[in-house]
This record gives C-alpha cells, sequence and structure tokens, in this order.
C-alpha cells in the first residue's frame, strides 16, 4: 500500500502538480506554489518512506495545513525516526 501512494504522489508530482506537473506548463498555468521547502508532495511522500503509511500520512496532511499565508515560509524537514 505504501508503493501505492508513494506512486501516486509522483504521478501527481510529474503531471499534475502546479510547481512542476507536466500539464500545468502545457496549458500555462505552472507556477510556484508551495511556501515550504521541500514542497508537500514530497515531503508527504518522504514522510511516508520514513514514518510508513498512516503516520507519513498524518504528517503530510499536518504539514499541508501549515501551508497557509500566515507562516512563516522556510525549511520543514520531515522529523527523523526515533
Amino acid at each position: 500500500m505504501k508503493k501505492v501512494l508513494v506512486l501516486c504522489i509522483t504521478f501527481y508530482q510529474k503531471v499534475l502538480s502546479l510547481d512542476s506537473g507536466f500539464l500545468p506548463r502545457i496549458f500555462g498555468a505552472s507556477r510556484p506554489t508551495c511556501i515550504y521547502y521541500p514542497r508537500c508532495s514530497e515531503y508527504m511522500k518522504e514522510a511516508v518512506l520514513v514514518h510508513g503509511l498512516i503516520k507519513g500520512v498524518g504528517l503530510g496532511i499536518a504539514r499541508v495545513g501549515r501551508c497557509t499565508p500566515l507562516h512563516e515560509p522556510g525549511v520543514d524537514l520531515v522529523p527523523k525516526v526515533r
């Protein structure tokens, strides 16, 4: 299941993402949108790979929730396994 989710995220990044996707560039809609580094989709993918499906998705959803104009932009790395 973890591999399927990582493949879905990779598909999103390469095809649909406004930051780096193939389709938005074709239609002229490509623009930087994420205020954090790494981008939210990359963060979710790394969190799933490091922490597993449940905790990784939870960390990814929390990250997307922080991606608002009210938060300071910057580097936000996936926490390491303890």
